[in-house]
């Protein structure tokens, strides 16, 4: 069902006169709040809003809870002066100006997500290097550790190398680098919790993973180092 302008207004009015407050309705996409926000502009840019004003694509906030519009950094003031000489003000959010900052910001954020990602699996391959040269040297030195299940000390390696990959992971994430950790924090915890601001970011599980396939690749070079040299 379409709600008209007018339509939109009379409930604005109501609500601030019920709450006084405006109560903020949940926004399917950035265009519908922008609308919302433009007929809360021209009703009473002063008045105050109950929740925030958040935009559904970006997870930016528009206007804080408890602040009116004209208060927020998007907030243009324009003086036209009217026969009389008196020069009311009038306002706007400047979107062209939003979308450009929005833009510039959603980059920068992308440039770093790949940063830390490339650093944190490269990181993954040369852990998963270093444990496995570590495991084997104790490995052949110690034939108690594998002999009863595995017919080599490299199988051993190779095997233990699995569980070992999903437990570096996490230390790689979430104990690691202070940027990564806080990365990997702000990563969704399910592929349902997705607004369009979590479009193309993997969940925490899925990171979980691709680390730690990273570390079994360090595990499967230093094997085969070791495969050569011998």
């Amino acid at each position: 069902m379409r709600i008209t302008k007018r339509q939109l207004k009379r409930i604005i009015r109501e609500a601030f006169v019920i709450h006084e407050g405006y109560t903020v309705p949940d926004f399917p996409n950035s265009a519908s709040m922008e609308n919302w926000v433009d007929e809360l502009v021209a009703d009473d840019p002063d008045a105050p809003v109950e929740q925030d004003v958040v935009d559904p694509e970006t997870g930016e906030i528009v206007i804080h809870a408890g602040e009116s519009a004209r208060v927020q950094e998007w907030w243009v003031e324009t003086a036209v002066s009217d026969p009389e000489g008196a020069a009311p003000e009038e306002g706007h959010f400047d979107w062209d100006a939003y979308d450009a900052e929005m833009e510039a910001k959603e980059e920068q954020e992308k440039a770093e997500e790949a940063r830390i990602q490339d650093m944190v699996t490269q990181q993954a391959v040369v852990g998963g290097e270093e444990w496995a040269s570590d495991t084997l040297y104790d490995a052949t030195r110690n034939p108690n550790m594998w002999q009863n299940e595995y017919d080599s000390a490299e199988a051993y390696v190779s095997d233990f190398g699995q569980s070992a990959a999903m437990d570096s992971a996490d230390n790689f994430l979430q104990y690691g680098e202070p940027d990564v950790a806080a990365w990997y924090k702000s990563l969704p915890d399910r592929e349902d919790e997705f607004s369009a601001k979590w479009s193309n970011r993997p969940t925490k599980t899925v990171m979980r993973e691709i680390v730690a396939d990273y570390f079994y690749d360090g595990v499967a070079k230093a094997l085969e180092k070791q495969k050569r040299a011998a």
